[in-house]
């Protein structure tokens, strides 16, 4: 039952994401959203830099759920259909935010996005460990449209704003590549950290998300844009 329940929500996500917005030149030429045009050194803002990595580290804080949340809801009695259930309830609410991201993204600016997914990532760890019931883990496992969804669609909004549309495959490599190193590194300390602290793995998790949005609010503050003139800021999206 688990497979197929899988299955099916990796088909609704391929499907979803033919449907989802697009981004770049077609965007902004439409102008749909409030997007400032790209300026500055692109790829050597330290800005953002400093947000992609930081981003890279809160989603890496999702490698303990990955690697060995099944196994804690089989431990707590859980059957195999509601496991199912409740990976299905993460890519279900993903791909909901991204259908709505055009709603998003015209009523949020960017940085709210990646913000509030950040804190909400700290939050969702430090529950995660409390036996709240398949009701709980499901409103939980529902965050998951936060923690990633909100997060990923306000750095794609980031990068289209600070890089040149030249630019653009490039920022996407290096989005990609932190996420994929964070990730990769933190799902191997993942398994000395389960074996070690069992559920309480996810604590040290709430710690890395925590520290991923130390860095995109640090982040945030860099923009040369937030100053203009006047002492007045402006918030970039």
């Amino acid at each position: 039952m688990v497979l197929p329940v899988m299955v099916f929500g990796f088909i609704m996500t391929v499907v979803m994401a033919i449907f989802c917005p697009r981004i770049g030149p077609t965007r902004r030429r439409g102008q749909p959203i409030n997007i400032p045009a790209a300026t500055g050194s692109g790829l050597r803002e330290p800005h953002l830099l400093l947000l992609l990595i930081g981003v890279a580290i809160q989603q890496s804080s999702h490698a303990v759920l990955n690697a060995f949340s099944s196994i804690y809801w089989h431990h707590l009695g859980f059957s195999g259909t509601q496991v199912g259930l409740l990976w299905s309830a993460g890519v279900a609410s993903e791909v909901t935010v991204f259908f709505l991201s055009m709603r998003l993204n015209r009523r949020f600016d960017a940085w709210t996005l990646i913000r509030f997914g950040c804190a909400i990532s700290v939050c969702r760890w430090i529950l995660f460990p409390m036996n709240t019931g398949f009701a709980g883990f499901f409103l939980l496992q529902c965050f998951h449209g936060f923690t990633y969804a909100f997060v990923h669609t306000g750095v794609q909004r980031r990068i289209v704003a600070t890089v040149q549309e030249t630019q653009e495959s490039s920022a996407q490599g290096a989005y990609f590549f932190y996420v994929g190193m964070a990730m990769a590194l933190m799902t191997l300390a993942s398994g000395y950290l389960y074996a070690w602290l069992g559920v309480v793995s996810y604590y040290v998790m709430a710690v890395v998300a925590f520290s991923g949005l130390g860095l995109v609010i640090s982040a945030y503050y860099l923009q040369p844009q937030r100053v203009v003139s006047g002492g007045k800021t402006r918030e970039a999206a």
